[in-house]
């Protein structure tokens, strides 16, 4: 647990301080992402609405990166809920890969918290980190999972 805990703290404290660094990249005109690979990390919780250190995350869970309907890429979680896509954008410029884009969760939502709705998924929005390896690699990350109702698996 607290390992999980750790790595989740890591990765929110990076986006955090990143976040208004990537907004100002972003209004200088930078985010073309021709010939870019999508770098997406994510950690899916077995529950939403409360504190991520205090939530269990969902293993074994597949994760699908859609823009608007299509399914781009696919991948799923480690033991401990762990996820990471690579993958080449289906467009152009960031602001229409974060405007179009999420990360949903395909495994029904009872496997890992009875709880939760039968009918639901699990989905987040993506939040641009930085770019390397001179503007190669684009990271992302996914960390704001919500219950969303009529996402078809």
């Amino acid at each position: 647990m607290a390992v999980k805990v750790y790595v989740l703290l890591a990765m929110l404290m990076f986006a955090g301080i990143v976040s208004p660094i990537a907004h100002a990249q972003l209004i200088g005109g930078i985010g073309n992402l021709s010939n870019t690979v999508l770098s997406i990390l994510g950690l899916v919780p077995c529950n939403v609405g409360i504190p991520f250190s205090t939530s269990n995350f969902f293993p074994n869970a597949v994760v699908q990166l859609r823009c608007n309907v299509t399914v781009v890429a696919s991948t799923t979680t480690n033991s401990i809920g762990l996820f990471s896509i690579q993958t080449a954008s289906p467009f152009g410029q960031l602001g229409d890969l974060i405007g179009n884009c999420n990360i949903t969760v395909a495994t029904p939502l009872v496997t890992c918290n009875p709880s939760l709705p039968t009918t639901a998924n699990l989905a987040s929005v993506l939040t641009f980190v930085n770019s390397t390896i001179g503007g190669l690699i684009t990271n992302l990350v996914a960390v704001n999972f919500t219950i969303f109702e009529g996402i078809t698996n």
